[in-house]
């Protein structure tokens, strides 16, 4: 269900409704249900800007997901205007929440394509002639006509540019690190263009998934990586929402980056136009696993914090992106589309140009 508005000051451990009155500001931890409270820990501050002021965003949301069992409530900072779960598995038993995640899955061929017809085959050579001429400069004609071809075609473009994670044009040597990577297709992907590459993660099954299919990857936390590894690129797709201490580890990648280098990150967007259509069903929320939601400008002033002097942000929403969040967070049936041609055709609009509410926030953070 969504609360009233609910004013909590954790210093002072009561909260004030609209109405006036107060109660505990700390939920009843019985209502987490099936994890045992010593897995559990509750949070005095906003992760992301230490700030003590928050309101209940929503209370007793179950993992529709993958079935970890438990009910957990999601704040919302009211000074950086982030979301957060608390309570929230311990860092000890954090691990209970992707007994069954996706990531387990074996990764497989990963340049395997199948059976494909005559206009998918062409398709793929100019995607394949674009890859080579925007990330590894190769300066072909024939290149240059499948870069302006992408090009006439944004979301062709936007969807190739988010695959290769913006990746610069090299000479080669360069070194990136890819942290939580999955399926370990970007790894693959970067390697195939150049790049001398490093993938981390604490999970075994993702481990020896990707040592399976020959990636170079390695089960550690980023403390463990030595000061002499230092990266050029460094990416973290769809991680920094489940980190414990977004701040520690932020600061933490920027000493691995040489100067010059680059953190790409992508992560869901708590304002997303999907989230505000579909509330507390809003595929995004993902608990108990997303610890922490980011906005924009949130993500963006933790990253200047931490080191960085330069943060672009890729502002673009992807109507495809928005149609997929949307139907996961619905039973697969989008309700929220218009039934005529022309109310849709206006929602699409509004989608397209509400920069803030892109789906997801993919930023580049440079480090001088």
């Amino acid at each position: 269900m969504i609360m009233k508005r609910l004013i909590i000051d954790v210093d002072d451990t009561i909260c004030k409704t609209e109405n006036g009155d107060y109660k505990n500001s700390l939920p009843n931890k019985e209502l987490v249900g099936k994890p045992d409270n010593e897995m559990l820990e509750f949070i005095n501050s906003c992760p992301v800007c230490n700030s003590t002021k928050c309101e209940y965003l929503y209370t007793n949301l179950k993992d529709t997901l993958y079935n970890t069992g438990g009910l957990w409530n999601l704040n919302k900072c009211t000074n950086c205007h982030s979301a957060y779960l608390n309570p929230r598995y311990n860092l000890a038993s954090i691990i209970n929440a992707y007994d069954t995640y996706h990531t387990h899955e074996s990764c497989g061929n990963l340049n395997s394509q199948g059976d494909v017809g005559v206009i998918t085959l062409l398709k793929n050579k100019i995607i394949s002639r674009y890859i080579d001429f925007r990330f590894m400069g190769n300066r072909s004609f024939y290149g240059l006509i499948s870069y302006i071809l992408v090009l006439l075609k944004p979301t062709t473009k936007s969807s190739l540019d988010i695959k290769y994670r913006n990746l610069p044009i090299i000479d080669g040597g360069k070194s990136l690190l890819d942290v939580g990577f999955g399926d370990g297709k970007f790894l693959n992907d970067a390697e195939s263009i150049g790049w001398k590459t490093l993938g981390i993660d604490i999970d075994n099954k993702v481990i020896s998934n990707a040592l399976e299919i020959g990636l170079n990857v390695k089960q550690a936390n980023i403390e463990d990586l030595g000061k002499d590894e230092i990266f050029n690129y460094i990416t973290l797709s769809h991680v920094i929402e489940h980190l414990h201490d977004p701040i520690t580890t932020i600061r933490s990648l920027h000493d691995l980056l040489d100067s010059g280098g680059k953190l790409w990150i992508q992560t869901p967007n708590i304002n997303a136009y999907s989230h505000s259509e579909t509330k507390i069903n809003w595929r995004g929320i993902e608990a108990p696993r997303h610890l922490v939601l980011f906005n924009h400008q949130s993500l963006k002033k933790l990253l200047l914090e931490c080191g960085f002097e330069k943060v672009s942000i890729y502002h673009g929403n992807n109507l495809s992106t928005y149609e997929w969040m949307t139907k996961n967070s619905t039973d697969g049936v989008n309700t929220h589309r218009p039934k005529s041609f022309i109310a849709n055709f206006i929602h699409k609009t509004k989608i397209l140009m509400a920069k803030n509410k892109s789906e997801f926030i993919t930023v580049v953070a440079t480090k001088y």
